[in-house]
């Protein structure tokens, strides 16, 4: 009889079987959870914001460049002309061109500003305008020399034929009323002043 007995078959295939059973049953024990899936919402940049046209950063300065106050809204115009009083003309320092007129080359002169501080000079367009006479300038403009096209007749400025003096003009003249009105807007304790003024002549008129 052989010392070598063969090993039990059985406890190998037991210990396999439990083995196998325990990895089965532990699987079984694990729940699957569902799978959520987030939908895709698309999601919209907000609206940029356009600033604001009486913004006075976004104002136009150069005068042969920049829009007419009657084009805006309505209700925007007196926020854009207010604005533009805060602003005040147009006068920069600067070497200006010459321009050939006749036989003599001219230019504009930065002491005109001195004389004429309602005076104006566009830089782009090399042309002078009148500042209060844009801020209440109407769409039928009386004096589109100075807020539409632009003055550049350099020559009849000085002498007696002074252009700036002639836009000037009477004490009734579109521009004199035009200075008046931005006059009140820089002092408005003057309108105020002007406005009791007025009220008081009419209260003696009427007790007359």
């Amino acid at each position: 009889m052989s010392n070598h007995e063969p090993k039990p078959k059985r406890s190998k295939f037991i210990h396999t079987w439990f083995q196998r059973t325990n990895v089965e049953s532990s699987s079984s024990n694990v729940v699957s959870e569902p799978s959520i899936s987030s939908p895709n919402i698309d999601v919209e940049p907000p609206p940029s914001i356009p600033e604001p046209q009486n913004n006075i950063n976004a104002l136009e300065r150069d005068p042969g460049l920049r829009c007419a106050i009657w084009k805006s809204p309505v209700n925007e115009r007196d926020s854009i002309r207010k604005a533009y009083v805060l602003l005040g003309p147009f006068q920069p320092e600067l070497t200006f061109p010459f321009t050939k007129q006749g036989s003599q080359q001219r230019k504009f002169q930065f002491s005109w500003f001195k004389y004429n501080p309602w005076l104006e000079y566009s830089i782009a367009l090399d042309r002078a305008y009148c500042f209060p006479c844009f801020l209440f300038d109407t769409e039928n403009s009386r004096h589109q020399a100075f807020t539409v096209d632009g003055f550049k007749n350099w020559k009849r400025v000085c002498g007696g034929d002074n252009m700036l003096m002639k836009h000037v003009g009477g004490l009734n003249s579109p521009h004199h009323a035009a200075m008046h009105k931005w006059d009140l807007l820089r002092n408005p304790t003057k309108q105020i002043e002007t406005f009791f003024h007025s009220k008081s002549l009419k209260d003696v008129k009427d007790n007359l």
